[in-house]
């Protein structure tokens, strides 16, 4: 008897999670991240934005881990999820800022905080997955509610149907996104602030999108002028 219950109770949910989920549209989500995580990596739209923001934000103390949580953040809204956005990060990044005189441990620190923000950074594929897990807890509970407070169901209750959508959670997510990729940011910039030698200034030149220290483009400007 319990050996019919245990394989009862897994072959409903095999059903409601895995074949009946199959007809469920906001599940379509997810194949359009795998998607766009092609389309970054294909069309290189990523290599560009990360020197883009190189030569934005080199010139400042830290400027390379800060351009790294800004890609990170874009990357985190285009992918939405959080593996493809630390590899790509780390790829591209990591041997840039080793080569620029950044400490392993803020390079590698960085590259890893900025690539958590793509499950909390809407849209992600994380919030839509949970949606469906949130949205029956929720109904159950207003269910429960009602009933408590003596009404038939939660509609009658609450006065709109107990159901969490996936925009719902995205607004609820936003906020606190933008908030962990700024103070990400100012982490980064504080850091070079006390410890210079460890996140050095850079600039990026101007054809290849070779990294250079400040020390060697005031080297290599003066010996120009002195030819």
């Amino acid at each position: 008897m319990a050996l019919d219950r245990n394989v009862s109770f897994i072959v409903n949910r095999i059903n409601e999670r895995v074949l009946a989920g199959a007809s469920i549209e906001t599940l379509l989500a997810v194949l359009m991240f795998v998607m766009m995580g092609i389309t970054l990596e294909r069309s290189r739209i990523a290599i560009d934005l990360l020197t883009t923001m190189a030569r934005v934000f080199g010139p400042l103390p830290g400027g390379l881990a800060v351009s790294v949580v800004v890609v990170g953040a874009f990357l985190a809204a285009s992918t939405g999820i959080v593996g493809a956005t630390v590899v790509t990060m780390g790829l591209l990044s990591l041997p840039t800022m080793l080569r620029a005189g950044y400490s392993p441990q803020l390079a590698t620190g960085v590259i890893a905080a900025s690539g958590t923000l793509g499950q909390i950074i809407p849209p992600s594929i994380v919030i839509v997955l949970l949606r469906t897990l949130v949205g029956d807890l929720y109904s159950v509970a207003q269910e429960n509610r009602a009933i408590a407070a003596g009404c038939s169901d939660a509609l009658t209750y609450l006065g709109e149907p107990a159901v969490v959508s996936v925009g719902t959670l995205f607004q609820a997510a936003l906020l606190p996104g933008i908030l962990l990729a700024l103070l990400y940011g100012l982490y980064a910039f504080g850091y070079a602030l006390v410890n210079p030698s460890r996140a050095p200034a850079v600039q990026i030149a101007g054809g290849g999108g070779e990294v250079i220290t400040r020390g060697e483009g005031a080297r290599g400007f003066s010996v120009c002028r002195s030819h």
